[in-house]
C-alpha cells in the first residue's frame, strides 16, 4: 500500500503541526509553569520554616512568661533596696522608728548636697544623736539591716554622762541613703 504524494504531504503537515504545537506548549506554557511551581515550593519551604520557629516559640511561651514574672519579682526586690525616688519622708519615718526602738534620740536631720555616680545617687543626711553606747550600736546595726540601702559614715562620738536621761554618749554621723540613677 503505497501512499500518494498528497497523503505524504498531509502526514508531514500533521507531524510538523504536532511538532510546532509541542514546542510552543513546552516553551510557552510548561516551562513558565514549572518556574512558578519551583518559586512557590521555595516560598512554601520558607513559610514552613517560619511556622516551625513560631511553634518552638509558642511552646516556650509559658516558660518565657514564668521567667518574666520571676524577673519582675527580682526587680521589685532590687527597687526596695535601691528605689528610684528619693522619698525623704520614708527615710525620716524609718530613722524615727529605729531611734525609738533603739532608745536613742536624734536632734538634727539635715540633708546635704547629693553625690551622683553612674548607677546611683548618694543622699547624705547629717544627724546628731544621743543615747547609751549599747543603744547607739543597736541603732546603727538596725540602719545597716534595713531593706533600703542605708549607710552610716563619719561617726563621731563623745562621752557626756547624764544620769537623769540615761544618756552617756552624744555624737554625729552622716546617714547615706542610696537612690537608683537610671
Amino acid at each position: 500500500m503505497a501512499m500518494t504524494q498528497q497523503q505524504q504531504k498531509q502526514i508531514a503537515m500533521v507531524a510538523l503541526s504536532v511538532g510546532i504545537f509541542g514546542y510552543l506548549y513546552i516553551s510557552q506554557l510548561l516551562k513558565p509553569k514549572q518556574a512558578e511551581i519551583l518559586a512557590k515550593e521555595t516560598e512554601l519551604v520558607t513559610v514552613n520554616a517560619r511556622i516551625d520557629a513560631l511553634r518552638v516559640t509558642a511552646n516556650q511561651r509559658d516558660q518565657l512568661l514564668k521567667r518574666v514574672e520571676e524577673l519582675k519579682v527580682q526587680v521589685a526586690a532590687v527597687e526596695k533596696r535601691l528605689p528610684r525616688d528619693r522619698n525623704l519622708q520614708d527615710i525620716i519615718r524609718v530613722v524615727s522608728d529605729l531611734a525609738a526602738k533603739s532608745g536613742i534620740r536624734y536632734s538634727s536631720f539635715a540633708p546635704s548636697m547629693e553625690q551622683t555616680s553612674q548607677l546611683f545617687v548618694e543622699i547624705p543626711i547629717g544627724m546628731s544623736i544621743s543615747g547609751s553606747v549599747f543603744s547607739i550600736g543597736k541603732f546603727l546595726a538596725a540602719i545597716g539591716q534595713q531593706e533600703r540601702i542605708l549607710s552610716a559614715r563619719n561617726l563621731s562620738l563623745t562621752f557626756s554622762a547624764d544620769p537623769k536621761k540615761n544618756q552617756t554618749v552624744t555624737g554625729s554621723f552622716t546617714l547615706v541613703a542610696f537612690v537608683y540613677n537610671g
